[in-house]
């Protein structure tokens, strides 16, 4: 009980300003009544409520958005959405290592108002370049002069000229950095609340009620991202520029289309700004945190801690390394990680492009389908917590290791067939005109109805005639523009449906419209598609409780907070980070029409090629899931079993010794004269244990 006793002298020396709300010196005594952890979680709470709906809520939801707007391709996307686990990645080791010390209100406080100035400077680039010009990319080049066939040209497709290309165009390039730099701003003030939020929560309550404090606190972080995506539809639904006004020849279905992206990064961060004053006034520890830890340890709720570690602990930065060697001897755990950053790895690769790929592939409304995602979010979150939570309870996980592992195992295996999803049947493949068109007429003979047409590659405004989709007017031979902009006719590729006797080209040089936009592309089982990934998030979700079951309890109990940094680490380094940026490129890979800037350069993707498309994530899902449940096998092969786990063994660096090997009790054996002082205490306990509730 050496452990407890330092724990009574650390209780005693404690200065008196650990246990009082306010600033340094500054408390005063109004704010004492706030000196409770019933005041906290609320603050907390909306730290991370509103942290998950900025970054994996809206980040997310208008990444189709920002494409446009700036010309970025799916891989600068990726870079962007990456971004933000990079500078996670590179600072957890420091603010584990000193928060875990340090005054934790203080450095939660500070994260919360550093996610609040990245998503204000997160909307600068949309001040900076000002409105957005769907049908001109640049002042300096008008795309409109090129929306009619003037039969003057040499060939039907031209090169963009030359003298449009200038410095000013190719800004793409800035406004990603700034996005970027925003992204890593919010990484890094999130990082405090990934790692020191739950153990600030479990310190200050008993060990009894810690579950509950934690579950609303990881109840709000599933809810943000889905209250995000939600929300997301409502600010998308306004056009970006300031006025709101959506200009003539585009709507909301249009692939020119871009909504009010910045709106929310530009107002809620503001909230997480004076949400972080007010963490921080918070104190070290809670008025009676400390005594009840002390009589956690007495009871033998919470194992005493390792005299060796500690003593590593002294040596600064060199422990924290050999602390973390020999988290890294665990084989078992370092499997388990592995297993859990390949799951992680398909899970931020596509939802980030899960928007843009239910508007392609099964022809969701650009409006709406944000809207979906934030409802099968929920769905499949929250069902498979609580199934997770009834599977645990029947199958007893908590007392063994190799069930948690196995259960996995089964989820994996679940998983592996659910990413044959993405061959469910969407939208037919677009009937594309981007080249010459030769017509057929009713001798036999052909021609091009679009011949030196003068039509630009860079220029995108899709119309529709006859089932086919045209590049733009131009390319339809379109030689009239009402007044109205998206009213062009006389348009040589249009054939009549109603004459069947001409015998030269001038005869179809006639009065034939296109409408704007693409063609009807027959999408289909949007819902079969969206059930699908709903149970895939569901199964997903089943596992989150046994995961983090097996990395808690195979470690020594003093090394937990380590090996759930490791998890951090490995997630992110091999799941988070590269995910969204390999899932880009295969974006990129099936794009079939891509947009560009005044100096011809590419920009973002305009159309993709479906079945490609499908293909590739079909085969990216599966290769991660696969690896899920390799790592997965291999880690319950590594595991040995100890025939008798609630017999007393602990797994203690990777080895798996009984408490009579090293000398201990077993703190799940309760002797008949603890279980009678705890019945003769029982009314005592209860009191106490509602006052530190």
């Amino acid at each position: 009980m050496a452990n407890l006793e330092k724990l009574k002298v650390r209780n005693e020396d404690e200065d008196e300003r650990t246990f009082l709300c306010g600033f340094r010196d500054w408390t005063p005594k109004c704010l004492q009544f706030f000196a409770d952890i019933h005041w906290f979680i609320p603050f907390i709470s909306l730290c991370s409520l509103v942290q998950g709906m900025l970054v994996s809520g809206f980040i997310n939801a208008s990444i189709p958005h920002i494409e446009r707007e700036f010309g970025l391709t799916s891989t600068q996307s990726g870079i962007l959405l990456a971004s933000n686990d990079l500078t996670g990645f590179l600072f957890v080791m420091f603010v584990s290592y000193y928060g875990e010390k340090g005054h934790k209100p203080t450095w939660l406080g500070a994260g919360s108002i550093l996610i609040g100035i990245g998503a204000f400077i997160y909307s600068l680039p949309k001040f900076m370049k000002g409105d957005y010009q769907p049908l001109s990319t640049t002042a300096t080049f008008d795309y409109n002069k090129y929306e009619l066939c003037h039969h003057n040209s040499s060939s039907t497709i031209i090169d963009l000229p030359s003298h449009s290309c200038t410095i000013t165009d190719n800004s793409s390039g800035l406004y990603l950095t700034i996005l970027c730099v925003a992204n890593m701003l919010m990484g890094i003030g999130a990082t405090p609340l990934n790692t020191l939020g739950a153990a600030y929560l479990d310190e200050n309550v008993s060990p009894k009620n810690s579950p509950i404090y934690i579950g609303i606190w990881y109840g709000m972080i599933i809810l943000g991202p889905s209250v995000g995506f939600s929300a997301a539809a409502g600010f998308l639904n306004e056009y970006t520029n300031m006025d709101g006004k959506i200009p003539d020849g585009i709507d909301q279905l249009s692939p020119l289309y871009v909504g009010r992206w910045w709106y929310p990064f530009a107002t809620l961060g503001w909230i997480l700004v004076f949400n972080g004053f007010i963490l921080m006034l918070f104190p070290k520890k809670m008025p009676g945190a400390l005594k009840i830890r002390e009589k956690a340890i007495k009871k033998g709720h919470v194992q005493e801690e390792s005299k060796e570690l500690e003593e590593i602990r002294k040596r600064g930065f060199i422990g924290f390394l050999k602390a973390t060697l020999m988290l890294l001897k665990n084989k078992y755990l370092v499997l388990v990680l592995l297993a859990s950053s390949a799951k992680m790895f398909i899970a931020t690769g596509v939802s980030p492009f899960f928007s843009k790929y239910l508007t392609m592939k099964y022809g969701a409304d650009p409006t709406k389908a944000n809207s979906m995602i934030g409802v099968i979010l929920v769905i499949g979150a929250l069902g498979g917590l609580i199934i997770g939570s009834i599977i645990m309870r029947f199958l007893d996980i908590k007392k063994s290791i190799k069930k948690a592992t196995i259960i996995s195992i089964v989820l994996g295996v679940l998983n592996c067939f659910m990413a044959f999803s993405y061959e469910i049947k969407g939208c037919d493949p677009i009937d594309l005109v981007s080249s010459r068109q030769s017509i057929t007429f009713d001798n036999g003979t052909n021609a091009f109805c679009n011949n030196n047409c003068g039509c630009l590659k860079e220029h995108y405004n899709p119309v529709c005639a006859n089932s086919i989709t045209y590049l733009s007017p131009c390319m339809a031979g379109c030689t009239t523009q009402k007044n109205n902009i998206t009213d062009f006719t006389n348009c040589a590729c249009v054939t009549p449906f109603n004459v069947s006797t001409k015998t030269n080209e001038n005869a179809y040089q006639m009065v034939q419209s296109v409408t704007e936009g693409k063609c009807d592309q027959n999408c289909d089982n949007i819902y079969i598609f969206l059930i699908f990934i709903i149970l895939t998030i569901m199964t997903s979700f089943i596992g989150v409780t046994p995961k983090n079951m097996i990395t808690l309890r195979s470690v020594p109990a003093n090394q937990r907070s380590f090996a759930m940094g490791l998890q951090f680490l490995m997630v992110r380094l091999l799941g988070m980070l590269p995910g969204p940026i390999v899932v880009g490129q295969l974006f990129d890979s099936t794009c079939l029409i891509w947009k560009y800037d005044s100096c011809g350069a590419k920009t973002n993707c305009a159309e993709y090629k479906l079945e490609s498309l499908s293909n590739e994530i079909k085969y990216v899902s599966l290769a991660g899931n696969l690896i899920n449940l390799a790592f997965f096998l291999m880690a319950i092969w590594v595991y040995k079993d100890p025939h008798g786990e609630e017999q007393g063994v602990e797994v203690i660096d990777g080895k798996h010794t009984t408490f009579d090997e090293i000398g201990q009790t077993n703190p799940l054996q309760v002797t008949e004269d603890e279980k009678d002082n705890d019945q003769n205490n029982n009314l005592g306990d209860r009191n106490q244990e509602n006052t530190e509730l």
